[in-house]
């Protein structure tokens, strides 16, 4: 790290579930597999519906100033309302009280993988569910490309992974239209616990491309509103074209677009936090992970192109980017937003909270806004 200092949690892993079973006091050195893995057996889970700034009930935060407050609805209320989206800048969480739900007793996944002459086919498809009124909230939907020389030694593959709360008979009908594009190959985990579904997906601590130390790691995350299939398979081009200029990154990086459910997130108003964006349902992003540092420009380059890409596609002049993967170097409102209201209430509470600009090495609420 240059120019900040990290603070280091990683002893700080405590859990414990409150008598009515539907919160939990968490400290902040958890990883998410950490929270899982606690809950599933004693019948729970968390981040199930809505976002997971929605989750928080109440914060214990450390100021700037070493000062330690409690941020909920009751209590340091705009403080808490600046956490849920823009937390990083207003100081060190050190403890959440945090919605828990009964857990859903079985997942299904289904991963179908489809050589690149069907991404239309694929997109087309998946728009229509977008669009559908009665998309179940337990339904994820999640495209990657990646390169798998098995099913195809040229060019990257667009992998389709449906995972759903609840049995595969719920699954069958939303799979079956995909089946028939004649996916390439298949994979299922039926009736699983919750826990599994990481690891069959190797979305995981133990993954080597989003956990592995000592390596370069590159997102450039957009939200979007639908797949425009003409602009992916552009970005296919670039994804190949980088891929098969440094094969070293090729089966590390990813371009991954997550698909959720918007029930539960679009309930909440949009106003009621710092979290902006709530009704865009698909998150679009390059991953790269590589360990040459001469890969970094060509890298960056293609992610910005890869951006302005799906922006052009989805008729918006307006990139909207997921603050935990920004780049760095976007203006505010990319990150924050774009209602003025939005960024000058941040604006003035980073004033109040943070003065001295403390919690400024990523993504800061500064000074570049006008009064």
């Amino acid at each position: 790290m240059q120019g900040g200092i990290a603070i280091s949690f990683i002893q700080m892993k405590g859990i414990e579930i409150n008598p009515e079973g539907d919160s939990a006091e968490l400290q902040p050195g958890l990883t998410n597999g950490e929270l899982v893995r606690y809950l599933w057996p004693r019948g729970k889970q968390a981040g199930l519906y809505g976002l997971l700034a929605d989750q928080i009930q109440e914060a214990r935060v450390v100021l700037a100033d070493g000062e330690s407050v409690i941020a909920s609805q009751q209590t340091n209320p705009d403080l808490f309302w600046a956490l849920r989206g823009a937390g990083h800048n207003f100081g060190i969480v050190t403890g959440l009280k945090y919605k828990i739900y009964d857990r859903i007793p079985e997942w299904t996944v289904f991963t179908m993988f489809f050589t690149q002459d069907k991404l239309e086919g694929v997109f087309t498809l998946t728009n229509n569910y977008l669009e559908e009124k009665d998309h179940p909230a337990e339904l994820i939907f999640w495209h990657t490309f990646v390169r798998r020389p098995d099913l195809d030694p040229n060019s990257a593959v667009i992998v389709v992974t449906l995972i759903y709360g609840g049995g595969p008979e719920g699954l069958d009908k939303f799979a079956a239209p995909f089946r028939a594009l004649k996916p390439a190959a298949e994979q299922q985990l039926i009736r699983a616990a919750y826990p599994d579904v990481f690891d069959f997906l190797r979305n995981n601590e133990s993954s080597v491309a989003i956990c592995a130390k000592g390596w370069n790691r590159h997102l450039w995350p957009n939200y979007l509103n639908s797949h425009n299939p003409t602009a992916l398979r552009r970005v296919h081009t670039i994804f190949d074209s980088v891929t098969t200029k440094y094969p070293a990154m090729a089966n590390m990086s990813v371009f991954a677009l997550e698909g959720y459910s918007l029930q539960a997130v679009t309930q909440v108003p949009a106003d009621s936090t710092a979290t902006p964006f709530r009704e865009y349902p698909i998150l679009a992003s390059p991953l790269w992970a590589y360990m040459d540092p001469s890969y970094t420009d060509d890298v960056i380059a293609a992610s910005k192109e890869i951006s302005e890409t799906l922006i052009e596609g989805s008729g918006s002049s307006q990139r909207r980017a997921y603050v935990n993967t920004v780049f760095g170097d976007e203006p505010l409102p990319e990150i924050y937003g774009y209602e003025p209201w939005r960024l000058q209430k941040l604006k003035a509470l980073k004033k109040k909270y943070d003065p001295k600009g403390r919690f400024n090495f990523y993504a800061p609420i500064d000074g570049e806004l006008e009064d």
